[in-house]
């Protein structure tokens, strides 16, 4: 899930106060590729190992934690995520993490009333890239990423701060300094970084090495949720206005218009372009615009795409069940007992 015009924080705060009720799943997992899915139930992170459960240990029992990407290198399993700490009713600090075979380490140390996210996971070269967002302490928010921990700001704000626009007609709530950046994604080619995410109040960018593409003008509202890079080329995945979307460098291709719809992740393999997202209530999943339905008839998205030896596979889910679809067929995840759950990144390898 990404929040798009209204406060995650409020989403969040939301979900740990809710409560869910259980559900007898049956695992459908079926032998051959290993499959790594990152998500969180019962109010804590954890991943599922071919729909064997790993929970993911927190500061404390009572914080809430959750996981929204996986990476996985030879044999260490990376996990990115947040957890919240405080009394949600004297002020939570959500600090942005990561786990290496379970084993959490903490980005932040952010005091009440502050947070920061970390959304995306890539390792290379035993070096550990984590992208989020983080508020500054005049509670401005900006899209950073952290190699080995050493934090780097792409949106760098000093005072006066510009004062944020009035959001369009059809959005929900307002626009606050919080809201001017975030990063989604990251992915290392080489000795180049690149962030996707948004910056200046919802305008989907791109950075290389620190260096800002603007994907849409000062008129459009957008993100970019995901980005990957093959070659020379970098791709990126979001919504643009009320469309889902992706980018080939700067070049836009709608996948839903005039439906409402939004791209969560974007995989390219050989000379095709894989898209994840949907309409609310309809997960899908594109392949060279061509789109393919998952579920229906239910609340469902589709968060995360991976794509292994032609097999396509998507993680998400529907309401509080936890799923993945390989090409199309559904693997329901076992969920904890109590809370709520979600699949939020999946990755895949050969056994």
């Amino acid at each position: 899930m990404r929040c798009r015009l209204i406060d995650c924080f409020a989403i969040l705060s939301l979900i740990i106060l809710s409560s869910a009720c259980r559900k007898t799943v049956t695992n459908t997992m079926t032998a051959g590729a290993t499959v790594y899915v990152a998500g969180n139930g019962a109010n804590s992170a954890l991943y599922w190992k071919n729909g064997i459960t790993t929970v993911l240990p927190k500061q404390s029992p009572n914080n809430y934690s959750t996981a929204s990407s996986i990476f996985v290198s030879d044999t260490d399993v990376y996990v990115a995520g947040s957890e919240y700490t405080g009394n949600i009713n004297t002020g939570v600090a959500i600090n942005a993490v990561y786990w290496k075979n379970g084993t959490e380490i903490m980005l932040t140390n952010l005091p009440k009333a502050q947070r920061a996210f970390a959304n995306s996971i890539f390792v290379s070269g035993g070096d550990v890239y984590v992208a989020g967002y983080e508020l500054t302490s005049d509670s401005v928010g900006i899209a950073v990423y952290w190699k080995n921990g050493a934090l780097v700001n792409l949106t760098p704000l000093t005072p006066p701060y510009p004062t944020p626009p009035t959001p369009p007609v059809n959005t929900i709530g307002s626009y606050h300094l919080f809201d001017y950046a975030q990063a989604f994604s990251i992915y290392v080619s080489g000795n180049d970084v690149y962030v996707s995410g948004y910056d200046q109040f919802f305008k989907a960018a791109y950075w290389k090495n620190d260096v800002k593409t603007q994907l849409s003008d000062e008129y459009q509202i957008s993100n970019a949720n995901s980005i990957f890079v093959s070659g020379n080329d970098v791709y990126t995945a979001g919504w643009l206005n009320d469309s889902a979307v992706y980018w080939k460098n700067t070049e836009v291709t709608y996948l839903q218009d005039p439906m409402p719809a939004q791209a969560y992740s974007v995989y390219v393999s050989g000379s095709n372009v894989y898209v994840a997202g949907g309409q609310d209530g309809y997960a899908q999943f594109w392949k060279n615009g061509t789109v393919t339905n998952l579920q229906s008839g239910d609340a469902s998205w589709a968060n995360s795409i991976f794509v292994l030896d032609n097999t396509v596979y998507v993680a998400g889910g529907k309401t509080d069940i936890p799923q993945y679809w390989k090409n199309g067929a559904t693997t329901n995840l076992p969920i904890q007992p109590g809370g709520l759950a979600s699949a939020y990144g999946i990755f895949v390898t050969n056994p």
